[in-house]
């Protein structure tokens, strides 16, 4: 009897300890589920000028996680310290993103990453080179383009090599890696 009793109580302690591991664990999933909710900032305590910048999100605000939240106050700064031309060419830009075919919404996003992952160097060359080449008159770019696209591949791809190859940091690395 006193088997039974001692086995009998081994399995309410085991019944037990397992309600209480499932009651810990469910009350640590819901944390880790609503953990975020102290974090978000709500639509009502943004300033008006940023409430009027991301007014398209006014609906589900309070239902965006904190993380994108700040993503998009971060925009809504930057865009705050534009020219109203830059904003309208920001919000052109936007449109004509979101009208694109989904392959080649794909196609810019990998571009962007690619850019992204360059050294710092190489990304504020790129960047100074597309300045100078949105300066230019757009006939002047029309033909720039038009000539480009009319060189066989592999000649691009010389020319992109040759240009690469030709900048003072990227020959003295190269003649680094050879001593």
């Amino acid at each position: 009897m006193k088997i039974s009793n001692s086995s009998s109580g081994w399995r309410s302690e085991t019944v037990a300890a397992s309600f209480s591991l499932v009651m810990v664990l469910i009350v640590f999933a819901a944390g880790i589920a609503f953990g975020d909710q102290g974090n978000r900032i709500p639509w009502g305590s943004l300033p008006r000028e940023d409430r009027e910048l991301l007014g398209r999100y006014a609906d589900r605000w309070d239902r965006l996680s904190p993380d994108r939240q700040e993503r998009l106050l971060r925009g809504a700064e930057r865009l705050s310290k534009m020219t109203p031309e830059e904003r309208a060419e920001i919000k052109e830009r936007s449109r004509r993103y979101r009208e694109l075919p989904s392959d080649r919404r794909e196609l810019l996003k990998k571009k962007a990453e690619e850019f992204q992952s360059l050294p710092p160097q190489e990304r504020d060359r790129v960047k100074e080179r597309y300045r100078w080449y949105k300066k230019l008159p757009s006939e002047d770019r029309k033909a720039l383009r038009d000539k480009w696209h009319s060189l066989p591949p592999d000649e691009r791809q010389y020319l992109r090599n040759e240009r690469r190859n030709s900048q003072p940091d990227a020959g003295r690395r190269g003649r680094e890696r050879e001593h």
